[in-house]
């Protein structure tokens, strides 16, 4: 989902206008990256929080060469989901699981009761054959 699908979708869960979701995402958003430029940790409880981490000096090599360089230290933001965020996503992937297995139960029984039907013309039609066959001609 994007941005303006995300705008899109507040605006009709709170009955704002895009105009206002818009600027509330916006303001959401600024005050987020503020809070944990700062060093300080939006905790969002179920959803997640939104923290800084501190990556500290360290040797790497170039990947071309093999020559060692230092990797500057350096804060980066993370994000941990919360508990209820990360039992709704597992929810969902296990309810498309079941789906999923559901739909390919249906195709496979579809797909057997199809060759079941062919089968059943063919035998049909190898009999009416065989019928004509074992029928004395008018001679």
């Amino acid at each position: 989902m994007y941005k303006q699908a995300l705008i899109d979708a507040l605006a009709a869960k709170t009955e704002l206008t895009k105009a206002d979701s818009a600027k509330l995402l916006d303001a959401l958003l600024e005050t987020i990256v503020e809070k944990v430029s700062a060093g300080e940790p939006v905790v969002l409880v179920g959803f997640g929080t939104f923290k800084s981490a501190h990556r500290p000096q360290s040797v790497g090599r170039n990947p071309g060469t093999g020559e060692p360089l230092t990797i500057k230290e350096t804060s980066l933001p993370k994000f941990a989901p919360g508990s209820t965020f990360k039992g709704a996503v597992a929810e969902a992937f296990h309810r498309r699981q079941v789906e999923k297995a559901a739909a390919e139960r249906a195709e496979v029984e579809k797909a057997a009761k199809q060759a079941k039907t062919a089968r059943a013309k063919k035998s049909d039609a190898a009999d009416g054959k065989n019928k004509k066959k074992k029928e004395p001609s008018g001679n």
